[in-house]
């Protein structure tokens, strides 16, 4: 297999949650994502699609199993590298 990147592209809505998303969240955690959706849904962005776009190089030693396979989910990690928290 050669290395090359693959792009995989999603459409999210604005707001929603992802699977397993609240699962450690405490009361904190609730009233932020309450107040952003509230905010959303004041500029009337709430539930609207956008597209997330992820760009990957595939590792032959880990990948190289699936090539040809469907796969139903992926797993990975990002690395934030900006100064934004």
């Amino acid at each position: 297999m050669e290395n090359k990147f693959v792009t995989y592209t999603a459409t999210c809505y604005e707001g929603y949650l992802g699977d397993f998303a609240t699962e450690w969240w405490n009361e904190e955690d609730w009233a932020k994502y309450r107040k952003e959706v509230e905010h959303l849904k004041k500029e009337g962005r709430f539930g609207k699609p956008f597209e997330l776009t992820v760009k990957m190089l595939h590792n032959p030693l880990f990948d190289e199993s699936n090539v040809g396979k469907i796969k139903s989910s992926y797993e990975f990690e990002i690395i934030n590298l900006s100064n934004e928290k």
